[in-house]
């Protein structure tokens, strides 16, 4: 049975030629320039997909936009991809209060990009759980919010007391499971915080030939060492200037201007180094990119709630320089969190303007060692000797 789409966009042009191309992948398509279409066609018919361009979405002199519509009268509700030149502003404005919004692409896209979401929105919707995909599928490039969040979610109600188990067994941080006879077996364990690359992944589920979930027990908790010192109590998360490169460069590279960003420090959260993966992106370039999309987990102290956020991991180099000697310097490779929407995540809740968050891991064994001068006088000049 062929699955039916609706394609709503004020650019005539562009309609036709999705419509083509999805015709070409045996949908039924139906087109919309307008809202006012596009509301009179949700009316009349079921869509399996809609994609929407936000000027179609939301005209400026309209009382209700059509994710309200859809929100407040449609059931089931269908796929729905938003592309729009400002994808990023959009997730942010619109991603908590629609929640069946699977994606927010930017425009222009690739064909290729747009059919692949939706194969990948639609798989989601219709697996019955979490071990139903087929066994060459990463589940971290299943690149939605909503599908991600179904499958964990599934996976824990049906097996959440083994997976307790396994974790119990192996004393480990982080397990890769598969089922086998309706039981959770283990793949791969881990006693670091981070999770395995995606070709990682990929080599386990190829060995074991199903699909595999990646774990992690640990809750991250926000808990800032330096509120006790009364010098900085004012200041529970000290800056340093950190230089940021690729794990492939060489230190005396990565010294300069346009690599170096400032950091917040805890000695609350030892294994924490979490970056906004839009900075980092721009000073490192698009190729550190990483498919896996991992959830973790962070609490605040004396907040019951806990807060997930999405992040990937990849090895760069950090640097520091010396406070007073400014041409000491040194650099370590470290695996880092490269965190999605950054400024929604639990990191920003106590600093808005932060744009990085380390803990000790930067002074871990043969890594970076400094000394803190700890002055709240001088935020931006923390450190007073480096030692490699």
């Amino acid at each position: 049975m062929k699955r039916s789409i609706l394609i709503a966009d004020d650019d005539e042009v562009l309609c036709e030629w999705l419509g083509e191309i999805f015709k070409r992948e045996r949908y039924n398509v139906f087109k919309a320039y307008t809202r006012e279409d596009v509301i009179k066609l949700l009316k009349e018919k079921r869509f399996d997909v809609v994609t929407l361009d936000t000027e179609t979405m939301y005209p400026y002199d309209a009382e209700m936009n059509v994710l309200e519509f859809i929100k407040d009268n449609i059931e089931p509700k269908p796929c729905v991809v938003v592309l729009s030149v400002n994808s990023d502003e959009y997730a942010e404005k619109f991603g908590d209060k629609y929640e069946f919004v699977y994606r927010y692409i930017s425009k222009p896209c690739l064909p290729e990009e747009l059919l692949k979401s939706i194969d990948n929105a639609l798989i989601a919707d219709q697996i019955s759980g979490p071990f139903d995909l087929p066994s060459d599928t990463l589940v971290g490039e299943l690149d939605f919010k909503k599908a991600y969040d179904r499958l964990y979610n599934m996976l824990f109600e049906k097996y959440g007391s083994q997976i307790d188990e396994r974790f119990d067994e192996t004393g480990a941080r982080t397990i890769v499971i598969y089922k086998d006879n309706d039981k959770i077996r283990v793949a791969g364990i881990s006693h670091s915080p981070y999770y395995p690359s995606a070709d990682e992944l990929r080599k386990i589920q190829a060995k074991v030939g199903k699909i595999c979930y990646v774990v992690g027990r640990d809750i991250v908790e926000e808990t800032s060492g330096w509120t006790y010192i009364p010098q900085i109590a004012s200041n529970p998360y000290p800056t340093i200037p950190l230089y940021i490169g690729k794990a492939d460069e060489k230190c005396k590279e990565i010294i300069n201007d346009d690599k170096l960003l400032e950091a917040d420090f805890d000695t609350g959260n030892p294994d924490i180094l979490a970056f906004d993966d839009e900075y980092l992106i721009k000073i490192l370039g698009q190729e550190v990119m990483s498919k896996v999309i991992q959830c973790r987990q962070f609490k605040r102290v004396y907040d019951p709630k806990i807060y997930r956020y999405y992040c990937y991991v990849n090895k760069v180099k950090i640097g520091l320089c010396d406070s007073k000697v400014k041409t000491k310097f040194c650099c370590a490779d470290f695996d880092i969190l490269f965190v999605l929407n950054w400024k929604n995540s639990p990191f920003v809740m106590a600093s808005p303007d932060r744009i990085a968050f380390v803990g000790r891991a930067l002074w871990a064994p043969e890594k970076l060692r400094f000394s803190l001068i700890l002055n709240a006088k001088e935020p931006n000049n923390m450190f007073s000797q480096v030692e490699c």
